[in-house]
């Protein structure tokens, strides 16, 4: 489709007079017609401007609902420029695809806040025979903008290049499950909403464009923090953290200075099978492994209880309690194995308390209690009757 796109725009452009001022001096950048393709009636259209409307997610932003505009640039012409018409606030983005196959040489975008580009926001660079991908942002805000090409080398035929692009909102969002949204710092908190029908898991995922620090707090329906604050993307650029909640509205509220980046969420349900009293603790399987939520609407001091009944020795292999990553706070993890008294162990994100020796091997009942240490501790616990493998280096 790309190819007959570009083949609609090139017969188009070569029959529109360009108005390029040969022999003009290289500092005047000359100004070029612009073809708009319409892929319903397969005919272009010219154009004063290129427009960077409003996007809503990823796939609006790679063109498919963006409509593309082609500028033809002569084999004697070095440098044009064209407006670009910015519809909103936002992060612009654009792409540019081309077949200027043989074309030897490169070319250099650059998008400017005035004409004669002494207000450059962002510049890409890409050789003359191969596109540019979208992967440079720029703040702008409602207005006209410049985006100037600027070809190093010599072209052995005119050139065609089609540019698509739009603005991503830097707002307050709406996240849907599993849709990435696309985001950059207004230098003042942003807020996501999720909305969870029922009681479940929330796993927030963030992606910066570089490594710097970040802060996420997961809000209630008014905004009000409910959670820890966690700092993300110091050290990776990719974090994700797991809130555990009842049913209702919330927002994360995310603090960066990342230029640009990425949030998604992911929402699963469950059913709290856990008890509250040590008389009916959870039964547990052998060579199993459980999940075990650990809610924001649990209150401090809450315990869930589990047990396990070796009816002979060797029986279980091993026994093991993991705080998951991506967790929040910290989790006062309690163990009685058979004929012992209680042993405890405080576990914080990632952190595991295991036991593989001979003292797993008897007969008997084993004992778990898994105890909130604040109200804002949150997450997962694995519960493991096997021995524990740690997965940890494959991440």
């Amino acid at each position: 489709m790309k190819k007959r796109v570009l083949q609609v725009l090139t017969g188009v452009l070569l029959m529109m007079s360009l108005c390029i001022f040969v022999g003009m001096p290289k500092q005047v950048k000359a100004e070029v017609k612009i073809a708009e393709y319409d892929e319903d009636s397969n005919k272009a259209t010219e154009v004063n401007k290129i427009p960077f409307l409003l996007v809503k997610d990823i796939d609006d932003l790679r063109g498919i609902a963006q409509k593309p505009y082609g500028i033809l640039i002569s084999k004697e012409e070095k440098e044009v420029t064209v407006p670009v018409n910015v519809k909103n606030t936002g992060k612009a983005v654009f792409s540019v695809q081309t077949e200027n196959k043989g074309q030897k040489g490169k070319v250099i975008y650059s998008f400017s806040k005035d004409q004669e580009g002494k207000e450059v926001l962002g510049t890409v660079e890409a050789k003359l025979s191969e596109s540019t991908s979208d992967d440079l942002y720029m703040d702008v805000t409602k207005g006209t903008y410049y985006l100037t090409l600027e070809i190093k080398g010599t072209l052995k035929n005119d050139a065609l290049f089609l540019v698509q692009g739009g603005v991503l909102s830097t707002k307050d969002r709406v996240l849907t499950n599993l849709n990435f949204v696309i985001s950059g710092t207004t230098g003042k908190p942003l807020y996501y909403k999720v909305n969870m029908k029922n009681q479940g898991e929330l796993d927030f995922l963030f992606q910066g464009t570089e490594f710097l620090e970040s802060q996420v707090v997961l809000c209630d329906e008014n905004k009000k923090p409910i959670s820890k604050v966690e700092t993300v993307g110091k050290d990776d650029i990719i974090c994700y953290k797991t809130y555990v909640v009842p049913k209702g509205v919330y927002y994360y509220r995310v603090n960066t200075e990342n230029n640009c980046f990425m949030i998604q969420t992911e929402k699963s349900g469950y059913t709290d099978r856990d008890s509250s009293s040590s008389i009916q603790p959870r039964v547990l399987k052998n060579n199993r492994m459980i999940t075990s939520y650990v809610s924001l609407a649990d209150k401090k001091g809450s315990k869930k209880y589990y047990q396990y009944e070796a009816k002979k020795s060797s029986e279980l292999k091993g026994l093991y309690i993991e705080f998951d990553e991506g967790s929040s706070g910290a989790i006062e993890v309690s163990i009685k194995l058979p004929g012992k008294g209680w042993t405890t162990k405080k576990l914080k994100e990632g952190e595991v308390y295991k036991i593989s020796d001979k003292n797993i091997r008897k007969k008997g009942t084993y004992k778990i209690r898994i105890k909130k240490l604040s109200d804002k501790t949150t997450g997962t616990c694995t519960i493991g009757t096997d021995e524990y493998d740690d997965l940890s280096w494959l991440f």
